[in-house]
């Protein structure tokens, strides 16, 4: 028997409802039309009006959405974990995407190690390039993981000192690093107390040793990143390997290190738990948080 065609299956969690929907099942689903073939759901979705003016999210002409990973598809507190049906929704999208339904595909743009974004690619059925450890790595499904040409030899040789220097110095501390990354290190210390002390000692070292290296905060993280590359180099890498134009790409994102992505694509969209200064430049900001506003901002197709 042979198995049913992806815009067969039944949809894995509830589905979203359009603004004139009533009780639940009554609505009809945004991203996921009942009509099984492109012409009818393209007609389905006119006849709900979610064809939307220039001021949506993306227009007809966006080919690729580039999304982020924690604090968009799923939450990025420590011990939490993505929700796997949310997880199949967007593979069931995605996938249907790249067979020709009437909404660009989806892939990822991350600070995560380049086998974490690998990883989650697979399981979202990803067929374009994907952007791993803010910038650094561009995965492709097809070729081998390609760092950016940028990073030459002598910088990979402060990176390693740095990292020595790190793991001895920093880490006794009681300072987790988050592993597999390559070019740049991420340090939670279990104190957040002590953060601003080791931005402070970790920025001192990378000047003294004229290491290009930025090192900035989140609310629990330090991030030591490499100067030459960012989210939008990652972007503009993946752009040119894709052969799209920068109004063909849309992206989302939710911290400030996203906003590098804003300047390589023509909209940006970002959930409703973005960081205000990210919310400020966005050309929309969904009401729903994490997953819940992707879903949200790739239901709105402009044409």
């Amino acid at each position: 028997m042979n198995p049913a065609p992806p815009s067969e299956w039944p949809s894995p969690i509830l589905p979203l409802r359009s603004p004139k929907a009533g009780k639940r099942g009554q609505g009809a689903h945004l991203l996921f039309p009942a009509a099984p073939s492109t012409f009818r759901r393209r007609e389905r979705l006119r006849s709900l009006n979610l064809f939307m003016p220039p001021e949506a999210f993306f227009s007809s002409s966006t080919k690729l959405v580039i999304c982020d990973i924690d604090g968009c598809l799923g939450p990025e507190a420590q011990g939490t974990v993505h929700d796997a049906a949310a997880l199949a929704r967007l593979r069931r999208y995605n996938e249907e995407a790249q067979a020709g339904a009437p909404w660009p595909a989806l892939t990822l743009c991350s600070g995560r190690p380049l086998p974490y974004v690998e990883a989650l690619a697979r399981v979202l059925g990803v067929r374009h390039p994907a952007v791993a450890e803010n910038g650094v790595w561009l995965w492709t499904p097809t070729e081998p993981p390609a760092r950016d040409p940028a990073i030459e030899p002598a910088i990979l040789e402060g990176l390693a000192a740095f990292s020595q220097w790190v793991r001895s110095e920093i880490e006794p501390r009681n300072v987790q690093r988050q592993p597999g990354k390559e070019c740049s290190l991420s340090l939670r210390p279990q104190d957040p107390a002590t953060l601003d002390a080791l931005v402070e000692e970790l920025t001192a070292y990378c000047e003294h040793e004229r290491l290009p290296v930025r090192i900035s905060r989140t609310v629990e993280w330090i991030n030591c990143d490499l100067r030459m590359v960012d989210k939008g180099t990652g972007v503009s890498r993946l752009r040119a390997h894709c052969g799209l134009e920068r109004e063909q790409l849309a992206a989302i994102g939710d911290t400030p290190h996203d906003l590098a992505m804003r300047r390589e694509v023509a909209r940006f969209g970002a959930p409703a738990n973005a960081h205000p200064d990210v919310k400020a430049l966005a050309d929309r900001v969904s009401a729903h948080q994490e997953v819940l506003g992707v879903f949200d901002l790739l239901a709105i197709i402009g044409d």
